[in-house]
């Protein structure tokens, strides 16, 4: 009777052993709508990401059932947009400038017929603003328009190199594509002209709520400073901005996301740490992509050098979610937990078997998010170790086996 006291109790040791596994972690949700043995897929939200180190090591799914509690298996995958760009051959075969009106024509041509909707152009013009229409033919007796009036910019100077020289247009797969360059005074030098087929796989991204922006006005330095505020600490990625000016602009901006708050015997103290700088410019969409940063404000420096400050309309941060993938079945409890300071990415087989994974899975439910009760290390340090365990383990077979040959030569009596 003594003995079986003792294996229960051993038991009930090695079941605390597990969930202490799980507890080392901060946060924890329950996963729901686990109705069959299936694939499932756990969306990660930016508020999510945010309380889990960058790297994303400190992740981890737990399967609870009455007699144990074992770490299932993922593969992540990030839900951020591809892109995909092709070079096709094309041979630059005319080339005419018409006196009367400033046009320039080149006409491309393909050796074999591939669908195409993207052409890059470079000159040997230091500084232009020009418009492009694009026509396609199969035999070049009949043009059909492809786009028209598309603009194409160089700007250099001591202070500014850009140039935006990108034609998009509808996929097409003609033979030859004919370029009118309008409003050229004389004729330019097509150095190069390259020929994509251009893909771009649309992500899934969230917005982070900003609350608000202030903005200040450095007039000795010239400089615009916008401070974007988020409802609270978000992983992101992205910040789209549209300004409230009709004319063209361009502007260097250096970008900053806050990092925490130093406490100094003078107050406390805003860490700023660099994240890059853009361009924003009139000729194409202000989108500023950078590494994801876990942050609740961003700072914009807009260098307006002598030209008038910019006006913000709006400003959009973004983040693209993650998705965990595992194999998962009713008649337990599954519990996602992250959040731990230097963790080790767990290894797993099924990352080398992601062809294996169905490309459409079931959805599980995030549950309501929970703070892990933390408790005293020290006062169970022989739980946290393997060795510990193994040692437990052991004991528990010993006695087992132990109490199966007493029970047996008690048989042999009787």
């Amino acid at each position: 009777m003594k003995t079986s006291k003792t294996i229960f109790a051993l038991l009930i040791l090695l079941q605390s052993a597990a969930f202490a596994q799980m507890n080392r972690y901060d946060y924890k949700r329950r996963l729901e709508n686990i109705t069959e043995k299936n694939w499932y897929e756990v969306r990660l939200d930016g508020e999510t990401l945010a309380k889990m180190s960058l790297s994303m090591e400190d992740v981890r799914i737990y399967r609870l059932s009455n007699s144990d509690t074992t770490e299932v298996p993922y593969v992540i995958e990030s839900m951020a947009s591809t892109l995909e760009k092709n070079t096709l051959p094309f041979d630059v075969i005319n080339k005419s400038y018409d006196k009367q009106n400033g046009w320039q024509y080149c006409t491309l041509r393909q050796a074999q017929r591939h669908t195409v909707n993207r052409i890059e152009l470079k000159f040997a013009e230091k500084n232009f603003d020009w418009k492009v229409d694009v026509e396609g033919s199969f035999d070049q007796k009949q043009w059909l328009t492809v786009a028209e009036n598309q603009r194409i910019v160089r700007l250099t100077n001591e202070f500014v190199e850009y140039q935006y020289t990108t034609l998009d247009f509808p996929p097409s797969d003609y033979t030859y594509f004919r370029l009118t360059l309008k409003a050229s005074p004389k004729p330019v030098e097509l150095e190069q002209a390259v020929v994509y087929k251009y893909t771009k796989s649309e992500g899934s991204y969230y917005s982070a709520p900003v609350v608000d922006i202030k903005t200040e006005e450095n007039r000795k330095d010239r400089i615009t400073s916008a401070v974007i505020l988020l409802e609270r600490k978000f992983a992101v990625n992205e910040i789209r901005m549209n300004f409230g000016v009709s004319k063209d602009f361009y502007r260097r901006v250096k970008a900053y996301y806050l990092v925490g708050i130093i406490k100094t015997t003078n107050g406390e103290i805003e860490n700023w740490a660099y994240s890059g700088d853009f361009i924003a410019s009139s000729i194409e969409p202000v989108i500023y992509n950078f590494p994801t940063v876990q942050t609740d404000k961003l700072k914009l420096e807009i260098i307006n050098r002598n030209d008038q400050p910019l006006k913000i309309d709006s400003v959009k941060v973004l983040g693209n979610y993650f998705y965990l993938k595992s194999e998962l079945e009713p008649g337990a409890d599954y519990y996602l937990v992250y959040g731990r300071k230097d963790d080790v990415s767990p290894q797993y087989d099924v990352v080398y078997f992601k062809e294996k994974i169905p490309e459409k899975l079931k959805n599980a439910a995030v549950g309501e998010e929970w703070k892990m009760e933390k408790h005293v290390e020290l006062t169970q340090p022989l739980l946290m170790s393997q060795g510990w365990l193994w040692a437990i383990m052991i004991i528990v077979i010993l006695l087992i086996g132990g109490y199966s040959i007493h029970m047996l030569k008690s048989m042999k009596k009787s």
